[in-house]
């Protein structure tokens, strides 16, 4: 019986799920983001899903908006309840001895971007609204994590980036 992998990473749910991006998004790939997934799984890196506020907050079938958008207090309190959540999450396969990969977001959402996010009309620097609240979350609880941005328009690039992670962790 082959032993568990200890080595993990936390994915926005769109990696696993196109679908629940906002309508017209998905111009890349239909349902899953296949050569990360395929990367991941050449490593045995456990994939865990985090959850998308927009679709939970908004629906499945949205227009696309911008992080001015999503900067009130109802979804800032949802991503905030959510990010507690996986904070939890996060601490509980650190705790129990598995090595963090890394935190995926994703470049432009207003909801997982870690560095860039649309604002009226311009790509700003800034997180998404939950990755903002997750990434407070997990510096007060001084829980260490490292931040994968994942810009889907340079896939190639960020896979680079995971794989040379990857193989940091397995050598170190």
């Amino acid at each position: 019986m082959p032993r568990r992998s200890n080595k993990v990473i936390f994915v926005p749910f769109c990696i696993l799920c196109q679908s629940a991006k906002a309508m017209g998004l998905t111009e890349y790939y239909p349902a899953i983001v296949t050569p990360l997934v395929e990367l991941l799984n050449d490593y045995n890196v456990n994939i865990v899903q985090m959850p998308c506020p927009e679709m939970l907050g908004e629906g499945l079938m949205r227009e696309p908006h911008d992080i001015s958008y999503y900067q009130r207090p109802d979804f800032e309190r949802l991503c905030r309840e959510l990010a507690l959540a996986q904070t939890n999450i996060i601490e509980k396969f650190i705790a129990d001895g598995f090595i963090a990969v890394g935190l995926i977001g994703i470049e432009r959402s207003p909801s997982c971007s870690f560095g860039y996010v649309n604002k009226r009309g311009k790509l700003v620097v800034g997180n998404g609204v939950f990755m903002q609240a997750l990434l407070e979350l997990l510096n007060e609880n001084e829980t260490e994590i490292i931040p994968i941005s994942l810009d889907i328009k340079e896939l190639e690039t960020t896979l680079r980036v995971i794989e040379g992670r990857i193989r940091m962790l397995d050598n170190g």
